[in-house]
């Protein structure tokens, strides 16, 4: 069956009356969390980073079609449809209920397109696709995991939805709740949509981070340079994971009042950006003079930071950026490039999170999780 000709009927649709999509009528809000899937914090987190953006063709190695006649499509072929990627294993009694909310619609604005995950892939036949209702339906089948790896798609079945314009509009959505998205996404004017120019991933420019900090205090301007190697002497918490991620570097000590002030500060920031962000406050102290500050304080109360703490009394990269005074902040996207830089107080969410968005942009990817002992 050719992959174009999958459920269309065309009906009225009447709007739903809860709207899920903003004023321009183009993007799809976020989700409450009545209509998400129960999808685990690293899950959802895997399929979020490609929100707004162009999806990974549907190629890849380990990837096969089952009942698509033709070539296998771009999403450029796509652009002005409505395409519902669904991942499942089979038997699953899921995906023939996302296939009756879709076929429900009546309308040739949606398609459907399953995604088998690896899981008993090797076990998928034709017999075992007729019988989760898919007999008429091309099915992507990933025996290895690639593909379902750059959509997020881990074992949880869960999907992922691309609107008119060819991005990624929304992912995880209980199938109480696509009904309605998508009936709104349908009511979107397609000339419209076709008008816009999405982006594919690819290296942010200077030009998509916030504007330089005026301010940097007692420190050199970094702003837009290369940062230098992360270097410590000793983590005092478990090392974190820096890959791919927004890195926050707190210069503070534990003599510092106006450091003590900022842990609350701190503490919020990453736990806003859990998945994409990694603050580490550095301290120059000794280990013997850490531990008795963090005592005499009152610092090593359980639950006192929400982020990692190491030492470095050397003070290598405190004198990289010629920091004089602190607490002192610098930020640090995902291309190695120092983004921002000064006093904690004046990096506020607005900030910090125009550069985790614009450092999802160069393609950070999560940590590989079918693929992660095949490489």
């Amino acid at each position: 069956m050719p992959f174009h000709h999958f459920h269309r009927l065309t009906v009225a649709l009447l709007l739903a009356t809860t709207s899920l999509l903003h004023a321009d009528a183009l993007q799809v809000s976020s989700l409450t969390k009545s209509q998400q899937l129960p999808l685990s914090k690293s899950d959802r987190a895997a399929q979020e980073v490609n929100l707004g953006w162009i999806p990974s063709e549907l190629t890849g190695e380990g990837l096969k079609w089952m009942g698509l006649e033709g070539e296998v499509p771009s999403w450029d072929d796509l652009r002005g449809q409505i395409i519902v990627l669904q991942s499942f294993r089979a038997p699953s009694p899921q995906i023939k209920k996302v296939r009756e909310a879709i076929e429900g619609l009546g309308t040739n604005e949606v398609l459907f397109l399953p995604v088998h995950t690896p899981d008993r892939s090797e076990r998928f036949d034709e017999e075992k696709k007729s019988s989760v209702g898919l007999d008429s339906i091309p099915v992507l089948v990933d025996t290895y995991g690639e593909l379902c790896d750059r959509f997020g798609f881990r074992r949880k079945t869960t999907n992922m939805i691309v609107d008119r314009r060819g991005v990624v509009a929304a992912v995880g959505v209980r199938t109480e709740a696509l009904t309605n998205l998508l009936q709104e996404m349908i009511s979107v004017d397609k000339e419209k949509a076709l008008e816009s120019k999405p982006k594919k991933r690819s290296a942010p420019k200077a030009s998509d981070y916030p504007s330089h900090n005026s301010q940097v205090g007692s420190a050199t301007n970094r702003q837009g340079e290369d940062a230098p190697e992360f270097s410590v002497a000793q983590w005092v918490s478990k090392q974190p994971d820096m890959k791919d991620k927004t890195v926050v570097i707190d210069f503070w000590a534990t003599w510092c009042g106006p450091c003590r002030a900022a842990i609350p500060h701190m503490n919020e920031l990453q736990q806003t950006f859990a998945e994409d962000l990694v603050c580490v406050g550095v301290s120059n102290e000794s280990a013997d003079a850490f531990k008795q500050g963090m005592s005499s304080r009152q610092l090593n109360k359980p639950n006192t930071f929400a982020y990692s703490l190491a030492l470095d009394p050397s003070a290598r990269m405190q004198r990289h950026f010629g920091v004089r005074g602190i607490p002192h902040c610098v930020v640090i996207s995902p291309d190695g490039k120092v983004r921002w830089q000064g006093h904690p107080s004046g990096l506020d969410s607005g900030k910090l999170g125009s550069i985790v968005k614009a450092g999802r942009g160069a393609g950070a990817n999560f940590e590989p999780f079918w693929t992660k002992n095949k490489r």
